[in-house]
């Protein structure tokens, strides 16, 4: 054992233990299951819900107000429930998200992967002028395929299983 790892241990053995309660995961929050959200929480996770909808042979996912460390993992999940069944064709709808931090890009970069490694097409719609000047200057406007809009992009991955 290394010496941070054997200093982690002693730290956490002179922690005094607390009672435990039990925590409901919401869409990125974490908040005591017996407490009500008010309806700041409530606003707060109606944005960062994400939700996938078929259709036309293509799975659209709304990632939120934010794809960022908080909530990427939940994108990632919702994408390998989706794609168990057939090929699959994801188009991303960016049209709601304001915030996209480093784990929000590793994300997208890990579930275009995914999806063609599937023999599959994904896709990003309606990015903002600011998240799409971002992804320009890394270079990733090469590897992801960007469209203005949702059935554009899902016209596009249709269009790409014909012969």
């Amino acid at each position: 054992m290394n010496c941070l790892a054997l200093g982690l241990l002693r730290m956490a053995r002179s922690l005094p233990v607390l009672p435990t309660r039990q925590w409901l995961f919401s869409t990125g929050y974490l908040r005591p299951q017996d407490s009500q959200p008010n309806s700041t929480q409530q606003n707060l996770e109606r944005n960062v819900m994400m939700n996938a909808v078929h259709r036309a042979g293509v799975t659209v996912f709304d990632p939120g107000a934010s794809l960022t460390v908080e909530n990427a993992h939940e994108l990632l999940k919702l994408l390998r429930f989706h794609t168990t069944a057939t090929v699959p064709n994801i188009v991303v709808n960016m049209k709601r998200t304001e915030v996209l931090d480093s784990t929000g890009i590793g994300a997208l970069i890990t579930s275009m992967r995914y999806v063609r490694t599937l023999n599959g097409g994904f896709a990003l719609s309606n990015l903002s002028p600011e998240l799409d000047r971002m992804l320009s200057l890394m270079n990733l406007h090469r590897t992801l395929d960007i469209f203005d809009s949702e059935d554009i992009a899902a016209e596009h991955l249709a269009h790409r299983l014909r012969p």
